[in-house]
């Protein structure tokens, strides 16, 4: 076989949704796929990912040699997923054996994938199906979700609103909610002053030095502890 068309679910849409078994190989499996999908939650893309896949499909089919399959992740995003998708993806690749593939996806979430693909077969080209603009909300709600699993960005972000909603809920419950404005308002021009004049920096390096004081201060106790022993013993012992 020359070339093979592959669909991807990471999240495993067809499984959870329409109770599918991936990987689904051959044009009227995955057409039975999608409508099953559609069936199931008429508003997943992921069906239109497979019907865009059928229609490369049957634009190559008629000049060389190509099949079409659908593999799917796991609800778990990220690495349990894209084990069970590099398992699938290894099954299909020895027992079809194309010389080529071309990725359909739906958005940037799928689409993250590409070095796995990429370092199992030579990619031809990856076709996204763009569902009215399904694509680009679900591209930016996965480019946030990465955001946010950066430890920087999310820290910069979630630390300043869950002091606000904890400082709001304390006024809240001692019955003055006007002070939390102002509690508020003060912890996070304090949050921001303290990492725009790089205190935090400051203080990093300042919590390493004692660190690293500490750990020789241990050191140099136990040595001179030692020491003191052995001597005490040598005097005893004459």
């Amino acid at each position: 076989m020359t070339k093979l068309i592959i669909c991807i679910d990471r999240d495993d849409d067809l499984g959870r949704k329409a109770g599918i078994t991936t990987p689904v190989i051959g044009r009227e499996a995955n057409i039975d796929a999608a409508v099953n999908l559609l069936l199931a939650d008429p508003e997943d893309s992921d069906a239109n990912t497979i019907f865009g896949g059928v229609q490369v499909y049957d634009k190559l089919v008629e000049n060389e040699s190509v099949e079409i399959v659908s593999i799917a992740g796991d609800e778990d995003v990220g690495m349990v997923s894209d084990e069970r998708i590099a398992a699938q993806l290894d099954e299909i690749l020895s027992s079809l054996q194309p010389e080529s593939v071309i990725v359909v996806s739906d958005g940037a979430e799928d689409e993250s994938l590409m070095p796995l693909v990429h370092s199992r077969v030579r990619v031809d080209a990856l076709h996204r199906v763009v569902v009215r603009q399904s694509e680009r909300l679900e591209s930016t709600l996965y480019m946030i979700k990465r955001a946010f699993e950066e430890p920087k960005i999310s820290h910069a972000i979630l630390i300043p609103i869950g002091i606000a909603c904890l400082l709001y809920a304390i006024f809240l419950l001692i019955g003055y909610p006007e002070g939390a404005v102002i509690a508020i308002t003060a912890a996070i021009g304090t949050y921001m002053l303290y990492h725009g004049f790089g205190l935090h920096e400051a203080w990093n390096s300042f919590n390493t030095s004692m660190k690293q004081s500490l750990y020789e201060g241990k050191i140099a106790f136990t040595a001179g502890t030692a020491e003191v022993l052995l001597s005490v013993v040598a005097t005893v012992q004459g």
